[in-house]
């Protein structure tokens, strides 16, 4: 994506900057770990570089709920409206999908990886799908990432010998999983999905 923009003549470092972050951490963990104070110090930063331009905010898949938060949660209505041009999101990860429900139940998503490093000869022992998982499941923003009820309703996104489940059935899922960890944290980020409301 930058390369596209520095092909029609921005410049790295200078009029366009990126702001990453630990994507591991849901939105409220990134708060106050200071990270959305650098968003900011940086945003202001550019506007008073760019001869007071206001600044476009482009973000990539979980960068738009992240970015989206920061907007409503962290700043102002009077900071937006003296530093902020647009917001634009590309392939927001708004509705949750089932790439973070697979990578908790069984680490196929990233599995993939393993595949890939086993054909380059990397000799990775069999168990590193299992720690994949383990890991993946202490991820917090991985709850935030799940399909959410209000937009998958009854859509079966689990199918086992004994039953189907859904987006309304994650306390049952994590308690047959034995993680019923995965409920708990589900739960406690559901505030953040809660502040993903439509910028202004």
């Amino acid at each position: 994506m930058v390369k596209h923009f520095v092909e029609l003549g921005y410049e790295r470092g200078v009029t366009i900057r990126a702001a990453p972050y630990d994507w591991r951490l849901a939105e409220d963990q990134l708060q106050t770990s200071g990270y959305y104070a650098s968003v900011q110090s940086l945003v202001e930063a550019m506007y008073t570089a760019g001869g007071n331009a206001k600044v476009t905010i482009v973000a990539h898949s979980l960068g738009g709920p992240v970015s989206l938060f920061f907007l409503n949660n962290v700043v102002t209505q009077q900071w937006k409206n003296t530093y902020i041009n647009a917001f634009i999101p590309i392939a927001g990860a708004w509705s949750g999908g089932n790439a973070a429900l697979e990578s908790v139940i069984s680490g196929l998503q990233i599995n993939s990886i393993y595949l890939f490093l086993e054909k380059l000869c990397y000799n990775l022992p069999p168990s590193l799908q299992l720690g994949i998982t383990t890991t993946t499941r202490t991820f917090p923003n991985v709850s935030t990432l799940l399909p959410k009820p209000s937009v998958w309703t009854d859509t079966v996104l689990v199918t086992t010998p004994e039953r189907n489940y859904t987006a309304n059935d994650y306390e049952a899922l994590f308690a047959d999983m034995n993680y019923t960890q995965g409920f708990v944290m589900y739960k406690n980020t559901s505030k953040i999905n809660a502040c993903r409301l439509p910028f202004t």
